[in-house]
């Protein structure tokens, strides 16, 4: 890998990727709909253009033929907000995602790396039982699993090496969301109440930057027509890691657990593994959770308003 595209290039996950990228000397045209972004990174191996995803073909005369190897696709609506359960945003998203990989083999890329979630695995379980009434909350992570399987069978016919990588979870410094580490910090931070399920679902979170190193060694060594899961290798019960930010960040608030009845699935341990990451790229996490949400903390303590 030499030079990449980058779609989603001011989001969460696509910016620290980037950062990774040009840590490594990697060439990278980053996509975006706002070029006076706050989150725009002043590199000189960094050239940003504005481009919706909904309007890609534009891509095509925007860039030299043959030049960018590997074509990265962040860029996804609603992943933390009430569109995240809208059909139509998401039915979207799954053209927007095709649309993506076809000019990237129109641009000469080699290879396509779709980003899903390990919610796909859930949504299984959650539509294909005999007698279950799946609720719109499935909605994100069936769209992730079709933007996969209709990506794929696509990648196939038109030649080019696919790869899908699925997050588990991911958080850390820099992310403003609505997400479950987030919200709970921000709760501890405003002094709010701190009620849970209780806790028995399995999780896995892996902190930012080590979700940006899985996603640069997958761009240089994964392997084509592969799925990874990218995780911390540590996945546990949810009250665990709530045990874990109680010890660590707030050993003086109280956790009641059980006070919210939980009506999801619960994935099994071993749909957070993923031996063929460790095989094909030797990823290794770096940062442990009690590390990586300490230093969450004090970045929301500085950063987000508690009014």
């Amino acid at each position: 890998m030499n030079a990449a595209i980058v779609t989603g290039a001011t989001g969460f996950i696509g910016r620290a990727v980037i950062q990774k990228l040009i840590d490594n000397d990697i060439k990278v045209l980053a996509i975006c709909r706002n070029l006076n972004s706050p989150h725009i990174i002043d590199n000189e191996l960094v050239k940003y253009v504005k481009c919706d995803v909904n309007e890609i073909n534009n891509l095509i005369d925007k860039v030299p033929i043959n030049y960018y190897d590997t074509f990265y696709n962040f860029a996804w609506a609603g992943v933390d907000t009430t569109l995240r359960c809208d059909f139509d945003t998401q039915l979207n998203n799954v053209k927007s995602s095709l649309n993506c990989l076809r000019v990237a083999k129109q641009i000469g890329c080699k290879r396509f790396i779709g980003v899903g979630s390990i919610m796909e695995r859930e949504i299984i379980d959650a539509t294909l039982m005999n007698g279950v009434k799946p609720s719109k909350s499935y909605t994100y992570g069936a769209s992730k699993f079709y933007a996969h399987m209709i990506s794929l069978i696509e990648a196939t016919q038109i030649n080019i090496d696919f790869i899908w990588a699925e997050i588990t979870n991911a958080y850390g410094v820099g992310e403003n969301s609505t997400r479950l580490i987030n919200t709970i910090l921000k709760k501890i931070i405003k002094n709010e109440k701190l009620e849970f399920t209780d806790g028995k679902q399995n999780y896995d979170f892996i902190y930012i930057d080590d979700v940006a190193k899985a996603f640069y060694l997958i761009g240089k060594y994964g392997k084509p027509f592969k799925r990874y899961v990218i995780g911390s290798y540590n996945p546990r019960p949810l009250k665990e890691y709530l045990l874990d930010i109680k010890e660590h960040i707030a050993p003086d608030k109280k956790f009641e657990f059980g006070k919210i009845k939980y009506t999801g699935l619960s994935l099994p341990l071993s749909s957070f593994y993923s031996e063929d990451l460790k095989k094909d790229i030797d990823f290794k996490p770096e940062v442990d959770f009690n590390t990586g949400v300490k230093r969450t903390y004090n970045w929301l303590k500085n950063n987000y308003d508690k009014g």
